[in-house]
């Protein structure tokens, strides 16, 4: 099932990629792959830890795809673009920051039923994630 959703964001990316017809963007993308930051290795590294299905290199590509895509979210801000940040979110398990792209979907959709049960969803699995740290 993991696998499916990794094809389905990289098909995604592609796609837009192929849409923008912009070689600056993918410039910048080549950038952001092999040239990984300090910052980036170290949340990466954490990330690994404490999912041990999901290997290093895969969760930096994933970074950086994100990374790219909010960039352009900045100044074209979709519903489709922001579900995709999201459910990226999800599959690295980093639930505030899906919830709040799920949010910015759900605005920008006009309060449509899609983002908002993502939306909810995202936001269960943060309460589960306060209540886990609160026992601990």
């Amino acid at each position: 099932m993991n696998i499916v959703k990794i094809i389905t964001t990289v098909t995604i990316f592609l796609f837009l990629v192929g849409c923008e017809n912009d070689a600056k963007v993918v410039e910048e993308k080549q950038v952001e792959i092999t040239k990984p930051t300090a910052k980036m290795v170290e949340v990466t590294a954490e990330k690994v830890d404490a999912k041990a299905g999901v290997k290093q290199t895969e969760v930096m590509q994933i970074d950086a795809e994100i990374r790219r895509i909010e960039e352009k979210l900045k100044t074209k801000p979709t519903v489709k673009g922001w579900m995709l940040v999201g459910d990226a979110h999800m599959y690295l398990k980093r639930y505030k920051e899906a919830a709040g792209a799920y949010n910015d979907a759900y605005m920008l959709s006009g309060q449509a039923a899609a983002p908002r049960k993502k939306l909810k969803n995202a936001m269960y699995y943060v309460g589960l994630e306060k209540a886990n740290r609160s026992q601990q």
